[in-house]
């Protein structure tokens, strides 16, 4: 049956890959054909794993750039398909009939809730956390089991590298205390704060329950932290200081690190991707070149042109992201432009979207914005959630479909930006392709 199963996953990935669909169907009929297939399977020693709510695509695709970078060869999901069809999709695609991959690194982003499930097969060398906030709460429930989710599919032999701010994730370093426990994270910033109105999730001690204490905060619970416990931010190993946004670039043991991009996370995401070359012994210089050449895509920053317009595409999901999201455009312009913002509720996206309350949209009140377009299945929730943050009613324009919500804005004179959740950026993008390769906007 091993065989069959491995033959049909593979012909199903060269009919997908034909069509251009579909990442997990291939891994889920090879394990409804043989329900042991992942462990018939030998792996290469290296297995890196990256899991948490924000940045686990970005961070997986720069780990694995960082390692190919240096001439590694590198299995990787670059999809971001990180239930276990889709890991297994990936995997299939690599095996050979000797049932092997033979790579030197085997790089995959997890889903958080996959994680324990996962590593009932596969016990990777090096775990890399990067952050956890609510999320689909209508499929993870409360950030404390999520949390206890990761924590119960640590293995001992496996290398953890947390981040260090946030405190729901140096929970996995104090409870897994005999595992090799590497932290990243970032001094205090210009941009830090002793006060936040954000969100935070970490707002109570994971060991005692107590009120943790705060010397400043990076965004949401990420920061510098204390209890009266003991519990605390550890030692950080890799640290980030003079971080210049404005500039794009930051510091790491006195040397200067250039960035594409100007916010804390892709700071994160770089840390920990510097961790993983510091384990394959990868030089900083040659670490430092890929983090500035690395590029996100897929529902990151993408640029298109509505009209004449600049539009640029981005993935939101939950408070904090969509929160950064906001900042980082708010850095960025002095002239007026266009919030689109793009909500549905399917299972892909969480059927709970009580989320969007908790995100700062008060901030925008007094911003140079000219227009908000709401759509998606949820539009009207979004122009009410607009309404309570006080923003003026004339500048809000509210269209469920998403074609005629772009071609709309498509005849505004203004940058816009894109702001979606998943299902919706899926549709979103397609238009915005459309258009370009009909000639419409170029």
């Amino acid at each position: 049956m091993r065989y069959i199963a491995l033959i049909v996953g593979k012909l199903l990935k060269f009919i997908g890959n034909k069509l251009d669909k579909g990442t997990s169907a291939p891994g889920v009929f090879a394990k409804k054909i043989d329900k042991k297939i992942f462990s018939r399977i030998t792996y290469p020693e290296k297995i890196v794993v990256i899991t948490g709510t924000n940045g686990k695509t970005s961070t997986a695709n720069m780990v694995a750039k960082v390692l190919r970078d240096k001439g590694l060869e590198v299995v990787h999901n670059t999809k971001g398909a990180n239930l276990l069809g889709g890991l297994l999709t990936t995997i299939i695609d690599h095996t050979s009939f000797s049932f092997r991959i033979t790579c030197d690194v085997l790089v995959l982003e997890v889903d958080e809730a996959t994680y324990p499930a996962f590593t009932k097969y596969i016990t990777p060398s090096h775990l890399i956390v990067n952050n956890f906030f609510r999320d689909q709460l209508d499929r993870y429930g409360e950030i404390e089991v999520l949390v206890d989710l990761v924590n119960s599919g640590i293995s001992s032999e496996t290398t953890l590298i947390l981040n260090g701010d946030d405190p729901l994730v140096r929970y996995l370093g104090y409870k897994n205390s005999e595992n090799r426990v590497v932290y990243f994270g970032l001094a205090q910033t210009k941009y830090s704060v002793s006060d936040t109105e954000q969100v935070r999730e970490g707002k109570f001690c994971p060991v005692c329950g107590s009120k943790l204490n705060y010397l400043y905060y990076h965004y949401s619970q990420l920061g510098n932290y204390s209890c009266s416990c003991g519990f605390s931010r550890p030692v950080i190993q890799v640290e980030a200081y003079d971080v210049d946004l404005k500039n794009k670039e930051f510091k790491v043991d006195d040397m200067i690190y250039k960035i594409g991009y100007d916010n804390l996370y892709f700071i994160y995401n770089s840390l920990a991707a510097m961790i993983i070359g510091d384990e394959f012994n990868i030089s900083r210089e040659l670490m430092k070149a890929s983090i500035l050449d690395f590029k996100v895509d897929d529902g990151r920053m993408e640029n298109y042109l509505l009209g004449q317009n600049k539009t640029y595409l981005n993935l939101v999901k939950n408070p904090t992201g969509l929160n950064q999201s906001l900042e980082h455009i708010l850095r960025q312009e002095d002239e007026a432009f266009n919030i689109f913002l793009a909500l549905n509720n399917l299972a892909a996206d969480g059927t709970d979207t009580s989320w969007i309350w908790d995100v700062d949209f008060e901030q925008l009140k007094t911003s140079n914005i000219n227009k908000f377009y709401c759509s998606g299945l949820r539009a009207f929730d979004l122009a009410v959630r607009l309404k309570y943050a006080f923003i003026e009613e004339e500048k809000l324009i509210v269209i469920p479909d998403l074609s005629a919500c772009i071609e709309e804005a498509r005849q505004n004179n203004n940058k816009t930006y894109i702001l979606s959740t998943y299902t919706a950026l899926q549709r979103t993008r397609r238009i915005l392709g459309s258009l370009k390769e009909n000639g419409g906007d170029r």
